[in-house]
């Protein structure tokens, strides 16, 4: 039995799939189906009902999964030992950043790389929170108001948010583009809702990065954090968002504060966005 093999069995479990189970580990959909079908052939039972959508857990693989946690936790804490190191950082890392982030931390990513050439970097470019208690990565970065409890922060600062546009003069007769399901509950989309309601509403995206291309292709206003508003080139209407106490935060699990170049990726992260602290706290209109 291998451990790929089982890392394999709980990413398809978690992800429901192979594509999901695919970026999580970050290789080919083609090489999980072969390392399921080879674990499955190794214990001979199958562990999933495979739907057209979908992969469900068979009473067998309910029955292992379980077990299967418990190695992969017993094997994350063998290799954070073992990575407790002192000397020249080097190994895997794994980063998670929104991607709205991406122009704020890619030039902190090539200068950590060059100055660390042993450390392996891999960057998660995605909205989806990975979970850092079970390693789906190392370091990561968030907007939102509150730091995880269970979780060593660093603050970088405030983010401010604002109506924008494309284009100059007022936009009080625009449609709106809003956040559909996956972003509704942010107190930013709450405002627009009960400030002016769901009439006028042409479009609706799950992601900033999304919002930010909708707006700027004409036609329609929405709301964006004020440093993607203005670094895309869009004007801003009225003044910032009076609501929301958005944070940007580097995080990193407990279990890996020993780890020298996990602490030294934070530090550099934390340095690099905290010189964009004042574009992230406040929406010039000027």
């Amino acid at each position: 039995m291998r451990f790929d093999e089982i890392l394999t069995f709980l990413a398809v479990a978690r992800s429901g799939g192979l594509v999901g189970a695919a970026e999580t580990l970050g290789i080919n959909h083609s090489t999980v189906y072969r390392r399921l079908e080879s674990f499955e052939t190794r214990i001979g039972a199958k562990l999933f009902v495979r739907g057209t959508s979908s992969y469900v857990l068979t009473p067998v693989g309910e029955r292992a999964i379980g077990r299967a946690e418990t190695i992969e936790r017993e094997m994350r804490e063998l290799e954070r030992a073992l990575h407790a190191d002192d000397g020249e950082p080097f190994g895997r890392l794994v980063l998670t950043t929104p991607e709205a982030a991406l122009p704020l931390v890619t030039p902190a990513l090539a200068e950590f790389r060059t100055r660390y050439p042993k450390v392996a970097l891999t960057g998660v470019f995605e909205d989806r929170f990975l979970d850092l208690t079970k390693r789906e990565a190392d370091v990561a970065i968030r907007f939102s108001e509150k730091a995880p409890s269970h979780l060593i922060a660093r603050d970088v600062g405030a983010v401010a948010w604002g109506v924008f546009h494309a284009g100059e003069g007022p936009a009080d007769d625009m449609p709106w583009a809003s956040y559909g399901d996956a972003m509704k509950h942010i107190p930013q989309a709450r405002w627009r809702r009960d400030t002016y309601g769901d009439d006028g509403v042409t479009m609706r995206v799950n992601s900033v990065p999304a919002m930010s291309a909708v707006i700027a292709g004409g036609g329609c206003r929405g709301l964006l954090p004020c440093f993607v508003g203005k670094t895309s080139g869009l004007t801003m209407f009225g003044p910032q968002v009076p609501v929301g106490n958005a944070r940007l935060w580097v995080l990193y699990h407990p279990d890996m504060r020993r780890s020298q170049r996990v602490r030294l990726l934070v530090d550099h992260l934390a340095e690099a966005l905290a010189v964009h602290a004042d574009a992230l706290a406040g929406c010039s209109r000027a």
